[in-house]
C-alpha cells in the first residue's frame, strides 16, 4: 500500500498528483466527525515566497 500514496513533494504549476493519504486515528473514529486536511507552507517556488494554506473539510458533516 505504500507504493499507492502520494510520491511527490512538488506539483508543477497546473498540474495534479494523484496518491492515496494514509492517517493512524489509532482506533479513535470519531475524529472523522470534524476532520479537516490542513496543508500549510504552501510555496511558489520560483520566487520561494509563501502563498497561503489548503485546507480541505473531511468530516462526515461534509457529506450533505
Amino acid at each position: 500500500m505504500h507504493d499507492a500514496g502520494v510520491q511527490a513533494s512538488v506539483v508543477a504549476p497546473h498540474s495534479t498528483v494523484q496518491g492515496l493519504l494514509y492517517f493512524d486515528l489509532r482506533s479513535q473514529f470519531e475524529l472523522l466527525n470534524t476532520a479537516h486536511l490542513y496543508v500549510p507552507e504552501i510555496v511558489a517556488i520560483e520566487k520561494n515566497r509563501g502563498l497561503m494554506y489548503f485546507e480541505i473539510d473531511l468530516s462526515r458533516s461534509a457529506e450533505h
